[in-house]
């Protein structure tokens, strides 16, 4: 089997966040499966990470290369944990707790984590990034759990720390996309031909 990418997606994502990361993963021949963390993305998933069971989720790290995390302003909210305008971003988030889970797996076996804006918060916030340099959207409340959490904010475009890829603006999601790519061609091993 190829390298196999998981991209983890709130309701709300933007396409300019999931885009760019889907095709230059695609066009270097990565597989990219797409787990809905809430219930109704109007994207379509591989799977709904509401309805796995906890062998599912092992089973699911055991595949995977890498996780992309990318939630719009629904992970924003959840991070914050800021009451949030638009009526759709109050509901529960059914798939929180088994992304949570995968987060910390992925981590634990030093599998790569790529997220952005608000996602290095949520990484921040499970101690994942505690005494790394990493880069964040740049909003009060957010560098306030960054720090608290015990993360060098270096506010580059994008920082790589050890198996973790941060980026700050979904400008830099491009180069996000790269990194990733740049990061995992090395981890993969060259097929030899005779």
């Amino acid at each position: 089997m190829g390298t196999v990418v998981f991209i983890a997606l709130f309701d709300g994502v933007h396409q300019r966040e999931l885009s760019p990361i889907k095709s230059t993963l695609e066009s270097r021949s990565f597989s990219t499966r797409i787990l809905a963390v809430d219930n109704d993305i109007p994207i379509n998933y591989w799977c709904q990470l509401s309805k796995l069971s906890a062998e599912d989720l092992s089973k699911l790290v055991d595949e995977g290369n890498a996780l992309v995390i990318l939630g719009g302003y629904r992970l924003y909210y959840i991070v914050t944990g800021k009451k949030p305008a638009k009526i759709k971003y109050r509901k529960p988030c059914p798939g929180l707790s088994n992304l949570l889970e995968i987060i910390k797996l992925f981590n634990e076996r030093k599998k790569i984590i790529a997220t952005a804006l608000a996602g290095p918060a949520l990484l921040a916030r499970l101690g994942i990034l505690k005494g790394k340099r990493a880069t964040v959207l740049p909003t009060t409340d957010l560098v306030y759990i960054m720090r608290e959490n015990g993360v060098e904010i270096t506010y580059s475009p994008v920082e790589v720390s050890d198996n973790i890829i941060t980026a700050k603006n979904i400008e830099d999601i491009p180069l996000l996309a790269r990194t990733l790519v740049e990061v995992l061609e090395k981890q993969t091993p060259k097929a030899i031909t005779a």
